[in-house]
């Protein structure tokens, strides 16, 4: 997927679920705009798909400006990430993929428990 924009709606308790891939060229940053129910959420980071290939080995994913998780978090072996963070009623995700051509990730946000 190129450089682009989304936007969604989360409100609890349902998640919201966002696939972001890697695609050929130099690596690009999409951007999805959401609006929540601000308060304390959980940002899940799936790397790859169900049959664990296709890992991302590098990426930065940022919310609202800010770096989530970085080139360091991600590697063959990092299949789950999650991260607490704080949503806004209005929110930007973006996520750049900077592996190999194919890789993806997968963005599920949730209420906190």
């Amino acid at each position: 997927m190129g450089q682009g924009r989304r936007a969604w709606t989360v409100a609890p308790p349902v998640a919201r679920v966002s696939p972001f891939f890697r695609v050929e060229g130099q690596p690009q940053t999409t951007s999805e705009t959401f609006l929540a129910h601000p308060g304390a959420y959980v940002l899940r980071i799936v790397n790859g798909d169900a049959a664990g290939a296709n890992l991302a080995s590098s990426a930065v994913v940022k919310l609202n400006g800010d770096t989530v998780a970085g080139p360091s978090a991600f590697n063959q072996q990092a299949r789950v990430i999650e991260i607490p963070v704080t949503l806004a009623a209005e929110n930007t995700l973006s996520a750049e993929l900077r592996g190999a051509p194919g890789s993806k990730i997968l963005i599920v946000l949730r209420p906190a428990d």
